[in-house]
């Protein structure tokens, strides 16, 4: 993760809600988030002792659930048998203290005399995604080192940190939300397909029950209707398919103002091309509110996904609607055939009849999405 330096007078939208105070944390419960009390190599104990307390106020005020007995990272160090900051570490320590994140950090001292800095770092570490979200670091003269300016120090620390936790758990929402709304998708296009099936049985009980003379052509009118409905929707997913393919030509040559900002943010942080399409939307959506490029990235990555989703919608739905209408079509002319006179079917055309049947079998799944139409006669 980035580290960069914390200004004063931070105007972030946590740091207003930390001015509401306590009014405002009764309203937002943010769940549990630890403190562990900041590292003093260089012996800045108090320092390292106001700071970690500012922060609890902080994140306590913010609707965080705080505990002021989460052990030193000193002592946590020591009781799980780390030496450094690592992956394994920093989770073996999430489970010792019981924690799904906690912040951490240190404060040590650059230089000497009067002109000698206090080097502030603070990290925070989700154990639900195994990885650390985000770091913070800034510094204080040791000559200004007072407990108000450390208080005030943790407060704009926890600001950025806090940020960018909402971030991270309003993306997990956004994709928690997209999985949703597909599930619900292949769902309502199953929901479709059983309910054509459903009524083409019982236009199909209907047909066998009447005479010769009896039947008409209006199944073949309205088979010919549904196959032109299905037609047209099955136009609009294409149309929604040619816009997604463009749009990833688009971004893949650096076409247009979305497709040059895609380039650019996909050069800028994944160089190397180890991070997959998806991967790329993810980190564009985090970074939108501070990137002008990852901002336009980021709207092409949603416009892309509606695109997509609209594609096999009605695509599918088209390819179910067009299937009854040609099935349709084909009972009608098959029965057109029949007797032309007011006597009853021969046992030969009712075993002809029970034959006739039409199937339709949705096929929905992660990768690919489809209809198997089948007639037997």
């Amino acid at each position: 993760m980035s580290s960069r330096p914390v200004r004063l007078g931070v105007s972030l939208t946590l740091g207003l809600m930390l001015m509401g105070g306590s009014a405002w944390a009764q309203q937002i419960n943010r769940g549990a988030m630890q403190v562990v009390g900041l590292r003093a190599p260089d012996g800045d104990a108090d320092a390292a002792n106001a700071l970690t307390t500012g922060m609890r106020e902080a994140a306590r005020a913010a609707g965080y659930e705080v505990s002021d007995a989460t052990p030193g990272f000193d002592q946590e160090f020591a009781m799980v048998g780390c030496t450094s900051t690592s992956p394994e570490c920093l989770s073996q320590i999430a489970g010792d203290i019981h924690a799904t994140k906690y912040i951490y950090g240190s404060v040590t001292r650059v230089g000497r005399g009067r002109n000698a800095q206090l080097s502030i770092e603070v990290s925070l570490w989700d154990e639900a995604t195994h990885r650390e979200v985000h770091r913070e670091a800034t510094t204080v003269p040791v000559a200004q080192a007072r407990p108000d300016v450390l208080r005030t120090t943790a407060q704009q620390l926890f600001v950025a940190i806090g940020n960018r936790d909402m971030q991270a758990q309003q993306e997990v929402l956004r994709t928690q939300a997209e999985e949703a709304a597909r599930r619900a998708q292949q769902e309502e296009a199953a929901r479709r397909a059983q309910q054509a099936q459903q009524q083409l049985q019982q236009a199909q009980q209907q047909l066998q029950r009447r005479t010769a003379v009896q039947r008409s052509h209006v199944l073949r009118y309205v088979g010919l209707g549904v196959l032109g409905l299905g037609v047209v929707s099955g136009v609009v997913g294409v149309i929604q398919l040619v816009r997604s393919n463009s749009q990833a030509q688009d971004a893949l040559n650096g076409n247009g103002d979305q497709g040059a900002a895609w380039a650019r943010y996909d050069n800028e942080i994944n160089p190397s091309r180890s991070l997959s399409v998806s991967d790329v939307c993810s980190r564009a959506a985090t970074d939108a509110a501070n990137n002008p490029d990852a901002a336009l990235a980021n709207n092409l990555c949603d416009s892309n996904s509606t695109a997509r989703t609209m594609a096999y919608a009605f695509g599918i739905g088209g390819a179910v609607i067009a299937g009854v209408g040609a099935a349709l079509i084909v009972i009608d002319t098959m029965n057109s055939g029949g007797a032309q006179s007011d006597a009853a079917p021969t046992p030969a055309q009712q075993a002809q009849q029970r034959r006739t049947q039409l199937r339709l079998n949705p096929v929905i799944g992660s990768t690919y999405n489809g209809l198997n139409l089948g007639l037997t006669f």
